[in-house]
């Protein structure tokens, strides 16, 4: 078999320091209790990532729920939402709501991804909002959100 490679390749290196700065652009909350209020993400400030392309996507992860907890019918919504100030957050016009339904069997695993324009807001943040009478509290499970490079 001959090698095509010119004989003076050099192999060069380029170390991958982008793992520490990836971690910061992913945030976390632990899912409501039956009937509470929402419960929000931290935000996260998608202007603050380097080499963004004209369009910014983020990724909401939803942990696989057993249907003892997520009776039939009843409902888990995830709305995206965004604000320019970091504190009067509303629903970010792109994304619609996702709306986890439950039924006789575990509710799967979901990575729902939002691709948002370059005139999104600054600050991003998920809020996870269980209906009245869910079957279980979710405490003990948590969503995530986190910006994708």
């Amino acid at each position: 078999m001959k090698n095509y490679l010119p004989e003076k390749v050099q192999m060069i290196v380029i170390p991958n320091n982008r793992g520490p700065q990836d971690a910061a652009f992913i945030t976390s909350i632990a899912l409501p209790a039956t009937g509470t209020a929402a419960v929000y993400t931290p935000s996260l400030n998608i202007i603050q990532a380097e080499n963004m392309s004209e369009h910014y996507y983020v990724q909401v992860d939803i942990p696989a729920i057993p249907s003892a907890l997520l009776y039939t019918g009843y409902t888990l919504t995830v709305e995206l939402q965004g604000a320019t100030d970091n504190s009067t957050f509303t629903r970010v016009k792109e994304a619609a709501d996702v709306v986890i339904t439950g039924t006789t069997a575990a509710t799967p695993a979901q990575n729902v991804i939002f691709r948002l324009s370059p005139d999104a807001p600054q600050y991003v943040r998920a809020a996870f909002t269980a209906g009245a009478t869910i079957g279980g509290s979710l405490a003990g499970y948590t969503g995530f959100l986190s910006l994708r490079f």
